[in-house]
């Protein structure tokens, strides 16, 4: 939060001068330069998402009449959570004058998961009142100063080279100091953005990323299983190799299944777990359907065992959804090979 809080600045600047948007693609309705008041836009939908926009003074060129008018559903989404980048997929203005930009987010955590979210906010750009004005001044001149003391090398950088833009095209000094006059500059052409809807909800991706392992009934302790994605790296260090598997295999014996999403998956269709000797095949073990927790990454955790001796020269774990052909549970989204 302390790095968006940074960003301000950056934003602020960065709203004055044309901005490339790396992610447009030729068939897709958006512009390739962002509009002045799209960087507040995005900086706005940071926010909200983060639960920091909530008044004037936590974002004081964004007016809020009411917080209701933010929707932000994520589930039970960590804190650790972070966006990694976005994709704009729509920037309009009506007849009435009024802004619809939406953007599809992707944050990542450390585990390696991924989250995607759809981001949209609705809004009309004002011109500041004298008060608004003096708040967006003092805000500024607040995060120039926090800036100089902040150790993050790269953040200095990337403010400094928005400065020097900004700074040559008004004819100033280009020193990439945010000061006085910078900040006067920046003041003369300030808008303000008259919030009219946010909203930020959970997207579920059709491509399904999942790491599946077998181990021993006791290879791992049962609080490492419970432990939820912390208890991975154990889990990965622990599983076995399809020819131990195979060796060790006997009518009978138990092992443990181990399944980590690192997408999220619809809660609105079930879903079940295979065993397969060929890619996207048939189960010879094959679990009972389960639905995904709203928002969440699934961890499967379920005991198995076979009855009868490996034959086959491979085996797979797949996850199977339910279609809606005579087949119904023939569709394979994803499968994992035991190496």
């Amino acid at each position: 939060m302390k790095r968006i809080f940074y960003l301000s600045l950056c934003l602020l600047l960065s709203s004055c001068v044309a901005v490339k948007n790396p992610f447009t693609q030729q068939e897709e309705p958006q512009v390739s330069v962002l509009e002045k008041s799209n960087v507040s836009a995005i900086h706005a939908l940071l926010q909200a998402r983060n639960g920091t926009l909530d008044s004037f003074d936590s974002s004081p060129y964004v007016r809020l009449p009411d917080p209701a008018m933010i929707v932000v559903d994520h589930g039970d989404e960590p804190s650790n959570l972070a966006v990694e980048k976005v994709k704009f997929t729509a920037n309009q203005i009506d007849e009435n004058g009024t802004h619809t930009f939406e953007m599809i987010s992707l944050a990542t955590d450390p585990f390696g998961r991924r989250g995607l979210s759809n981001e949209k906010i609705v809004y009309n750009v004002s011109t500041p009142t004298d008060q608004e004005k003096a708040a967006i001044k003092k805000s500024m001149s607040d995060s120039a100063k926090a800036l100089r003391r902040v150790k993050d090398k790269e953040l200095q950088r990337i403010t400094k080279a928005i400065a020097k833009d900004f700074q040559t095209d008004q004819g100033l000094d280009a020193d990439g100091i945010v000061g006085n006059q910078t900040i006067g500059a920046i003041m003369q052409d300030m808008t303000i953005l008259d919030i009219k809807e946010i909203s930020s909800q959970i997207a579920y991706s059709k491509e399904i990323e999942f790491e599946a392992f077998i181990i021993e009934e006791n290879a791992v302790s049962a609080d490492v299983l419970s432990s939820g994605i912390e208890g991975l790296a154990e889990v990965r260090a622990k599983a076995l190799s399809f020819e131990t598997l195979k060796a060790s295999a006997v009518a009978g014996k138990s092992y443990i299944v181990c399944i980590y999403f690192f997408d999220r998956i619809t809660p609105a269709n079930p879903y079940k777990w295979g065993i397969t000797d060929i890619s996207k095949g048939f189960a010879r073990i094959k679990s009972e359907p389960f639905y995904a927790k709203p928002g969440g990454w699934p961890i499967i955790i379920e005991k198995v065992s076979f009855n009868k001796p490996l034959e086959s020269e491979k085996l797979f774990i797949t996850v199977f959804s339910e279609s809606n052909n005579m087949l119904k549970w023939l569709q394979a989204i994803g499968t994992k090979e035991i190496p």
